[in-house]
């Protein structure tokens, strides 16, 4: 019981404090993707920028983790919407990190 009530608490504290939050911006497109051959992830910029407050220190940038389950296929809609100009609507995720973290990505039109 003592452990249920301290991951209760632990959890209670990580979403006051935005560890597990996560908002959506729509109807942006894709301006620009990066990518290093050093790793570090995919970074993808909006236009308009995306309003995701998440508490990222830097909301420029949404960052797509290399290593991630579905990075191939998140990518591919990117480049798709990028390359069709297509509105998307993308969902984040992050707390105190540089960058948001990209964690969905939906084609509008």
């Amino acid at each position: 019981m003592k452990t249920v009530f301290l991951f209760v608490i632990a959890f209670v504290f990580a979403v006051s404090n935005g560890a597990l939050a996560s908002t959506a911006t729509q109807g942006v497109r894709i301006t620009t993707l990066s990518l290093t051959d050093t790793g570090g992830g995919l970074l993808v910029q909006t236009t308009p920028r995306h309003s995701l407050d998440t508490g990222c220190t830097n909301n420029f940038w949404l960052v797509l983790d290399t290593s991630s389950a579905n990075f191939e296929a998140l990518l591919s809609m990117l480049i798709t919407a990028q390359s069709r100009g297509s509105s998307v609507t993308v969902t984040a995720t992050g707390a105190g990190n540089q960058f948001c973290n990209l964690s969905r990505v939906v084609l509008d039109d």
